[in-house]
């Protein structure tokens, strides 16, 4: 038996170093300076000597409202860092903040004129906090670690694989499908992360067996097609994938 993994549509991705596409090239790490944005979310909007400076710092800023409707698309975008300027007598401002927070697309900045309310936003999960008035230099100074901490969490070239709308992290072990995480057993995504190395072509069942046990396949084993089983549920729902048996 022989398994294999199709894209059904092809997929190429252009970043700042190149594409990617369904034969097998690993992603490419993206420039920090093309994701170097920040997403700022405010009531009273941003002073333009704050913005300059940010840009001076090679970090550009995307500006809205805590009512804003681009706020639900923004968890699909790439941003470094999110600035959450909190309005302590908004209580729909204290919502979308708690919400952002958990969404944990980037690291936060927790901005508030009261203490108390910058402690509840650690406790939410922001990485960090500053009390109103703050100072220019300050602000930057916090910006730009939360950045370095972006950039430091984001997985090399060679750990990241991509393959259409299918993406996985061979250091961490984490698989993702349309951006959605995809919650794999230990063996499956070695399955998966085998599948990654060669898509598009047949792998065999002696090299799966190798990948999860490190002996050739016997003949009378079933535990790897319970193992594909459970991975082609979990991948062929979003009608992506085809595996061939």
């Amino acid at each position: 038996m022989h398994i294999a993994a199709k894209l059904c549509e092809p997929f190429k991705g252009t970043d700042g170093a190149g594409t990617t596409d369904l034969n097998g090239q690993v992603e490419r790490s993206v420039s920090p300076r093309l994701r170097r944005t920040i997403l700022w979310i405010s009531g009273d909007g941003v002073t333009p000597p704050i913005v300059a400076s940010l840009e001076e710092a090679e970090l550009s800023v995307q500006i809205l409202g805590h009512r804003d409707e681009r706020l639900s698309a923004a968890p699909n975008d790439d941003f470094c860092c999110v600035v959450l300027d909190i309005c302590t007598q908004d209580k729909s401002s204290l919502l979308m903040a708690r919400q952002f927070v958990a969404l944990n697309i980037a690291p936060t900045l927790w901005i508030s004129t009261s203490e108390d309310n910058c402690l509840s936003g650690i406790e939410l999960g922001a990485a960090d906090f500053l009390l109103k008035p703050f100072s220019q230099p300050e602000l930057l100074l916090r910006v730009r670690a939360l950045v370095r901490r972006f950039e430091l969490r984001q997985p090399s070239s060679e750990s990241l694989k991509r393959c259409g709308a299918l993406k996985a992290n061979l250091s961490t072990r984490e698989a993702w499908l349309h951006d959605s995480p995809l919650v794999l057993t230990s063996s499956e995504f070695t399955i998966l992360e085998t599948l990654l190395q060669e898509p598009c072509r047949i792998v065999s069942r002696d090299k799966l067996a190798m990948a999860l046990y490190q002996r050739q396949a016997s003949p009378l084993e079933r535990s790897i097609d319970v193992h594909i089983c459970n991975l082609r549920k979990k991948i062929e729902k979003y009608g992506t994938f085809e595996f061939v048996r």
